[in-house]
């Protein structure tokens, strides 16, 4: 398993950018390794055996491949055993320090600039995941498919990403938040 890590410059590579290998920029795990380390997880025990080391996460230049992602977030929702973990992390991530650099919240105009702006800096961390957003008439529908599928379901990594949007659209709308108005369908298309 030594060999799942690829050094690559600032993004990665994919198919529309003659690449042929969908990535994950490793770093993104970071914020779910440290929270892990803050309820007294060794870390090093989903780490290693895949060939990774702290340092490795935390080096934003390294991508991997998504399964290889899949599996981290997996393994550390199941060691962490808290429901919600990875999800409660993903709500409460400092977003633009950890996703592209950029506050896109706060540089929004709308919600569908916002939406527009999240979609495209996906696209700088990883090749890994095919974003789209449709807005028909008064809905904005964001979907997010995987280029790879790994051969058990990614269950945490899901909630992860569900916690994600949750936190995007919850800080934007701040007081024009109604939660009971956001419809979020995670499913198995098979």
């Amino acid at each position: 398993m030594q060999n799942q890590v690829r050094n690559l410059p600032d993004k990665p590579t994919s198919p529309s950018t003659n690449g042929t290998l969908p990535l994950s920029r490793l770093k993104l795990f970071s914020p779910i390794m440290h929270a892990l380390e803050d309820i007294g997880i060794d870390v090093s025990e989903i780490l290693e055996p895949r060939g990774f080391s702290v340092e490795t996460v935390d080096n934003p230049s390294i991508f991997v491949h998504p399964v290889v992602m899949y599996g981290l977030v997996e393994d550390a929702g199941a060691a962490a055993g808290i429901r919600g973990f990875c999800t409660a992390v993903a709500e409460n991530l400092d977003l633009p320090s950890w996703f592209s650099g950029t506050d896109y919240v706060s540089e929004a105009v709308t919600i569908g600039d916002l939406m527009t702006r999240f979609t495209n800096a996906c696209s700088q961390e990883t090749t890994s995941t095919a974003h789209r957003l449709l807005i028909d008439g008064n809905r904005a529908h964001f979907r997010q498919q995987r280029s790879a599928e790994p051969n058990f379901t990614p269950g945490h990594t899901d909630a992860f990403n569900v916690g994600i949007w949750v936190s995007v659209l919850h800080r934007a709308l701040g007081d024009g938040w109604i939660a009971s108005e956001v419809v979020v369908s995670v499913c198995d298309p098979d």
